[in-house]
């Protein structure tokens, strides 16, 4: 049976789940008669079936759906969902609390990942790192509102806006325009 601290259980907050290899029927409980928030990053990929290309939307971080709920939604949710479950969060080897992406950070991510027809970049949070780079908001075009890190990524001719998903996954923008973006202090 699952604990809950009733304060935490009543917050709604963005929740990293997992599910393996069943976000799209995921993804049709949550839009249906739960309506519960919920977001699903994808990108096009192209694969070959019977030597044709086809170009398909598929997840982005495979098995990761982030539910914006409390506690207690998702455990009724789950009623009807069993096969999902929470990440946890963990330091040195020992669990701590289930994985949970502030809003903004979480805003910041959707506004760049529902751009996945755009040259978007998934990255592991090992494969970059962020320590050097401006903080910028984008101001205008399909990034508008976007906070995030600007840097350049090797092998790449343009500079690209990443946000990152602390333990989870960091985001690059495809190509932004410089008149649009503004220096954050």
């Amino acid at each position: 049976m699952e604990v809950i601290n009733t304060q935490s259980a009543d917050k709604i907050q963005w929740y990293v789940m997992r599910v393996y290899k069943r976000e799209r029927e995921v993804e049709e409980i949550l839009t249906g008669p739960h309506g519960i928030e919920h977001f699903i990053a994808k990108k096009n990929e192209i694969r070959t079936y019977q030597g044709v290309k086809h170009s398909k939307v598929v997840p982005a971080i495979p098995s990761i759906v982030f539910i914006h709920a409390n506690r207690r939604q998702i455990r009724e949710f789950k009623n009807y969902c069993p096969y999902l479950s929470y990440c946890f969060w963990s330091k040195s080897g020992k669990i701590e609390r289930p994985l949970v992406i502030p809003n903004r950070e979480m805003e910041n991510f959707m506004i760049i990942a529902k751009h996945y027809e755009e040259d978007i970049i998934y990255f592991k949070p090992e494969e970059l790192q962020l320590e050097k780079g401006t903080k910028v908001r984008v101001h205008g075009g399909a990034f508008d509102g976007l906070e995030g890190t600007l840097l350049k990524i090797k092998k790449r001719e343009n500079k690209r806006i990443v946000v990152r998903l602390e333990g989870l996954a960091t985001v690059a923008s495809s190509q932004i325009e410089p008149d649009l973006v503004e220096i954050v202090e």
